[in-house]
């Protein structure tokens, strides 16, 4: 059930940015990082909220730095210890929305900064 939520998530904020800021509004980060924490280890849920995660932080306009900033430990964590080059890929996409956000380089140093805590 996990698997087919998060499947429906990526397809709806895919889809539509004005979806992808509702859900971001109304917690869908912090939710989908809850059940990342929830169900660590499992291969299909990581692949699906990687693909999720891509699609919350793109697009222009770009979302709130406040949503999608919480991201990053688990962008961090994904690029440093998956070898799954689909799930890598998708991190990389978020990391590559990020930085029309903010700069490519402080985006980085976040990333090694929150990986370090």
């Amino acid at each position: 059930m996990t698997f087919k939520a998060l499947w429906a998530a990526a397809n709806i904020t895919g889809d539509n940015l004005d979806f992808r800021d509702i859900f971001l509004e109304k917690g869908c980060m912090d939710i989908l990082l809850e059940v990342l924490k929830k169900f660590e280890g499992s291969y299909n849920v990581l692949k699906s909220a990687s693909w999720t995660l891509s699609n919350l932080t793109r697009g222009k306009p770009y979302p709130e730095w406040d949503y999608v900033s919480k991201a990053i430990p688990f962008l961090s964590q994904i690029i440093k210890e998956v070898q799954s080059p689909e799930i890598v890929s998708h991190a990389l996409w978020s990391v590559a929305y990020l930085s029309g956000i903010i700069n490519l380089l402080s985006l980085f140093y976040l990333i090694e900064l929150r990986h370090e805590s």
